[in-house]
């Protein structure tokens, strides 16, 4: 694939066929990324979570940043609202289905993110 010279990457690609004119471009444009790249340094290899300041993984910030990202945090107030509403606890069960995509329908079932184990 390639090797560190003089601290910089360098490709060694070897493509099945000649390029088209139209990809000529694009390859240019992607190998000029890939030979820029920073990638000999002399420290060790290591992971950084990208995702915490701190670069470190814990499950706790990322049950946070999971549950943040699939319902925003001003959007939980609206549904401390919807247990609070004067209605059955069935209705209230079903918006919330319906608001988190949770009701088991065929469609959820064939993307399989319906929480319902099928009947047969």
């Amino acid at each position: 694939m390639g090797k560190c010279v003089d601290g910089r990457w360098v490709s060694g690609f070897r493509w099945r066929r000649e390029w088209f004119e139209w990809e000529k471009q694009r390859v240019e444009e992607f190998l000029h990324e890939i030979n820029n790249a920073n990638i000999c340094g002399q420290g060790g290899d290591q992971w950084i979570w990208c995702v915490d300041s701190s670069n470190k993984f814990t499950v706790k910030f990322t049950y946070i940043a999971l549950h943040d990202r699939r319902i925003g945090s001003h959007e939980v107030y609206e549904f401390k609202f919807l247990w609070q509403i004067k209605i059955s606890q069935r209705v209230s069960l079903f918006i919330w289905r319906v608001l988190h995509d949770r009701l088991p329908t065929k469609i959820t079932f064939i993307r399989g993110t319906s929480k319902f184990k099928k009947r047969v």
